[in-house]
């Protein structure tokens, strides 16, 4: 092998080489991202999943009273002219958001 080919043999291994350094860097990166997108995911359901369980464990007295607090808020003040029979419960929540 003369003086060319093996500085061209060279030159591709160290080229092939930082191609594959860098293709695998990427398919770890991506990896990696998709980790933490599913685990954030992940974390944010089971958050929400205790959320409900907590709201399943409270006593009806506390939710009815909880209820009534939240549709007498959606029609006092600026919504007063608001019957509480015609309003919608998402219309509620929407107002009590705002608060």
């Amino acid at each position: 092998m003369t003086e060319v080919h093996m500085a061209l043999a060279i030159t591709f291994l160290v080229f092939f080489s930082a191609l594959m350094a860098w293709s695998f860097r990427m398919e770890l990166q991506l990896f990696i991202d998709m980790v933490r997108f599913d685990f954030t995911g992940e974390v944010r359901r089971r958050i929400e999943l205790l959320k409900m369980d907590v709201a399943y464990l409270m006593p009806r007295w506390l939710v009815y009273h909880c209820a009534v607090r939240l549709f007498a808020h959606g029609t006092i003040g600026k919504w007063g002219n608001t019957e509480v029979s015609e309003v919608r419960a998402m219309t509620v929540l929407k107002r009590w958001g705002e608060k």
